[in-house]
């Protein structure tokens, strides 16, 4: 079960509640909540000095990859138009809020995505140390990209490690 909205009045938000998460090569009704999740995608509208933000919310600790779930299961196609200067991805492990029309099913996972002024900071997560940084990466998406296109990308481009030692925990990248 699933619920996507956007409004055509506000063409730069697009929101996705669902009771399961987004596969790779989904079957049945999440075959379909993909197609009508892309098409939504699709009819937002960037404008000058924007880009997007997306934001991938569960209360479920399940290991997973925020940009499979968020752009590559969906399809890397359907944001060429809202990435062209780049784009801000974020996990929450909040409680995923309703949407206003449904209070009575309850949604486990929760996609934003929002066209946003290129200077917008994360809202879910907070700074802590840093361990490595990346500046200017050039990323294309095209329909024909894959997430290990990014990495390589990532690896590539003036990566600054920062600390030697071993992390435990979750990691936030900007």
């Amino acid at each position: 079960m699933y619920f996507c909205h956007s409004d055509e009045n506000d063409p730069t938000v697009v929101e996705l509640w669902s009771t399961r998460r987004l596969q790779f090569e989904p079957k049945g009704w999440m075959y379909d909540m993909r197609g009508t999740l892309r098409s939504a995608i699709m009819r937002l509208q960037p404008r000058d000095n924007t880009t997007m933000h997306a934001v991938y919310s569960s209360l479920c600790q399940d290991v997973c990859d925020l940009e499979n779930i968020l752009l590559y299961n969906v399809g890397t196609g359907v944001f060429k138009s809202i990435c062209d200067s780049g784009f801000l991805i974020e996990r929450s492990f909040k409680e995923v809020p309703p949407p206003d029309h449904d209070k009575k099913n309850i949604y486990k996972h929760h996609h934003l995505y929002k066209v946003v002024h290129q200077t917008q900071k994360p809202i879910e997560w907070q700074m802590g140390l840093i361990l490595a940084m990346w500046e200017d990466i050039p990323v294309r998406i095209s329909s024909a990209s894959k997430p290990h296109d990014f990495w390589y990308a990532m690896k590539r481009y003036n990566f600054i490690a920062l600390s030697t030692g071993l992390h435990a925990g979750y990691l936030a990248s900007k």
